[in-house]
């Protein structure tokens, strides 16, 4: 987990120095994960605010090792996406959400 030093509680009130202080670590934090397993991938989760689960408001994000195999990792494949990799009886879902992202962009 990495969190800014001042509390903050979305990444707009980062300062520029703060958003390039998080950077580097995430960096850091996957290089070294790269030296010790070239295989691994790394997925960089952000929860901000109450519906995204949490109960004080906060800025941190999570920095997560992933492998490439059920075995090195149980849930290799989930990302923040794997909904829309899943087999979707006729699509319907997808469908749907294209259908209200295209009637939302008419109107713009």
């Amino acid at each position: 987990m990495i969190a800014p030093i001042r509390h903050v509680t979305v990444l707009g009130e980062l300062r520029p120095e703060e958003v390039a202080g998080i950077h580097t670590l995430v960096e850091d934090v996957q290089n070294d994960w790269l030296l010790s397993d070239p295989s691994v991938g790394v997925n960089v989760v952000w929860n901000l605010g109450a519906q995204a689960g949490q109960s004080l408001p906060h800025l941190h994000c999570h920095v997560l090792a992933r492998g490439d195999s059920k075995d090195a990792d149980p849930l290799a494949g989930f990302g923040p996406r794997w909904w829309l990799k899943r087999d979707l009886k006729g699509m319907w879902l997808l469908k749907a959400v294209a259908h209200m992202n295209r009637r939302g962009n008419s109107t713009r």
